[in-house]
């Protein structure tokens, strides 16, 4: 904020700011209250608090008193509440990310750097950073990300002037991976819809595990101690739905194979479920090569050059009637809470409520019972936007 900004009292105004040289920083509730009430009403959901650091270093004032950091984002935090508008903190540090238990409306923050295409130790690496962001209940946001390998910036002043993106295919698994928002950043009419689309629903509703996915805890035994773990990244997450849990496995730029195995996902060996896995194909959904995951043998994800080598896998527990849910055939996150609200089983069937637009087709790929390959069911949904599908039966009825 700039010290002559017609909010503040100083200038005109009628709210109160701390004021130093050019810089200023809010300093009342009632000032969100008007920012938020007028914003509301056009439809704002979000708002990102932007340069936190910058506006921290600007002041001498930030530096040497901790409540006037303490009241800016608490009475923006109670602003938000009254107007039911969320706050994602943006190039902020950890100890802003701490304050954000005092602001409930506080639900996002960035978990890495600005993007920039084709810089592959950035943009897209927030396994680590996600494990501290989710430990306060904050959903990592990756940042934007180009969808095509064509789009450029044309602007002879932007920092990344006529790069090109390699590799979108990353960018995209990692934002469906953080749980968080998703944002394609091409330029109008430039955007990869297949891609884009392989992270949502037909109405946009993104599709999203339960959890961002993190670094596994070996990472932190290899990276610390020198001791046996990943060379690179691998991180996994979960999807519950009823009793039953689908786990995701990412890997990429590893400098040796590594065998994920039970520990890792923290289900012990003993475990009465069996699981089977496959690796995600985008282009073939009934090719998959669907594998045992047991004790004596894991997942080994291969090395990778680049960050474009990445591969995810889907670890899916065997029912207790035998058939193997696979999850939604073309997309990331195949087995979601948005898609798929309750499963159960009978002896013979798997039931399960699926969600979605009215007459948008869902693929449903399983196992059955002693198959060596894949089916799959097409479930259109019903005009009241839910349906109920029998695996047994193939069929799909809208339970309006």
């Amino acid at each position: 904020w700039v010290s002559n900004t017609p909010y503040a009292q100083s200038g005109g105004g009628n709210f109160s700011f701390s004021v130093e040289g050019k810089w200023a920083i809010p300093q009342s509730v009632s000032f969100w209250d008007y920012i938020f009430a007028n914003a509301s009403g056009w439809g704002l959901e979000t708002i990102k608090q932007d340069h936190i650091n910058e506006q921290i270093l600007m002041m001498n004032v930030t530096l040497e008193d901790v409540y006037v950091l303490h009241d800016w984002l608490v009475q923006q935090g109670i602003g938000a509440a009254h107007h039911g508008i969320h706050i994602e903190y943006c190039m902020e540090y950890p100890s802003i990310i701490m304050m954000s238990l005092l602001t409930p409306t506080s639900t996002h923050a960035r978990a890495w750097d600005d993007y920039k295409p084709n810089l592959s130790s950035v943009d897209w690496n927030i396994g680590a950073t996600s494990i501290f962001l989710w430990a306060l209940g904050l959903y990592p946001d990756k940042d934007t990300f180009y969808t095509t390998s064509s789009e450029r910036a044309t602007n002879p002043q932007a920092l990344f002037f006529n790069w090109t993106e390699p590799y979108p295919l990353t960018h995209a698994i990692v934002s469906a991976l953080s749980a968080g928002p998703i944002t394609p950043s091409d330029g109008v009419g430039g955007s990869n819809k297949t891609l884009i689309m392989m992270l949502c629903q037909q109405d946009g509703t993104l599709l999203k595990p339960d959890a961002p996915a993190m670094n596994i805890e070996s990472t932190w035994r290899t990276r610390s101690l020198g001791l046996e773990g990943p060379q690179g990244e691998v991180w996994n997450t979960q999807t519950t739905i009823g009793q039953y849990t689908w786990y995701y496995v990412f890997g990429c730029m590893l400098q040796a194979p590594y065998e994920f195995v039970y520990d890792d996902f923290l289900v012990p060996s003993s475990s009465a479920t069996s699981y089977v896995w496959h690796e995600y194909v985008a282009s073939d959904s009934l090719n998959l090569k669907v594998q045992k995951f047991t004790s004596q043998t894991g997942i080994t994800i291969p090395v990778g050059k680049s960050y474009g080598d990445s591969h995810i896998y889907i670890v899916s527990p065997v029912l207790p009637n035998g058939w193997i849910f696979l999850g939604e055939g073309g997309k990331f996150i195949s087995i979601a809470k948005q898609r798929i609200s309750n499963l159960v089983t009978s002896s013979d069937d798997v039931i399960m409520d699926v969600r979605g637009s009215p007459q948008e087709a869902v693929w449903l790929m399983f196992m059955k019972p002693g198959a060596s390959s894949p089916v799959a069911y097409s479930c259109v949904i019903g005009r009241s936007g839910r349906s109920r599908f029998s695996a047994q039966n193939g069929t799909c009825q809208d339970t309006e």
